[in-house]
């Protein structure tokens, strides 16, 4: 932080403010010109807080603008993400069952193989032998 400059007056020995010192050899001009500068000193200070403040805020808004922009992203690839693992998973499960469909299929044409070969399904008529389902 930069030093302020603060300006004393100039005091006789005794201490009194109220009198400047007969010895200074100042006009009032040049006893205004470094109370301007002061004063210039100052509002270009303030005028830097101002501005650092506001840059600071700029920032802050920026900030949160990217985070709140980094957490819809991140929410819209997972969501995608989930959606993709859930369309996965019905695809997986279709085709097992499919696969299944198929060996109950088979299964089923193996049993009516069977029994055709074995003579016929009168004789068995009160005795349904099981396909193995």
């Amino acid at each position: 932080m930069k030093d302020r400059a603060v300006s004393l007056p100039q005091v006789d020995s005794t201490g009194d403010l109220r009198k400047p010192l007969a010895s200074s050899g100042s006009s009032d001009s040049l006893n205004n010109e470094p109370k301007q500068a002061s004063k210039d000193g100052l509002a270009r200070r303030s005028q830097n807080r101002v501005t650092e403040r506001k840059r600071t805020e700029q920032e802050r808004r920026q900030e949160q603008e990217k985070r709140r922009l980094k957490k819809i992203e991140d929410d819209k690839l997972r969501k995608e993400h989930e959606s993709q693992l859930k369309h996965r998973r019905r695809a997986e499960i279709y085709a097992l069952n499919a696969i299944l469909r198929q060996l109950q299929q088979e299964k089923l044409a193996k049993f009516i193989a069977q029994q055709q070969q074995s003579g016929g399904g009168d004789q068995n008529a009160g005795v349904a032998p099981s396909i193995g389902v």
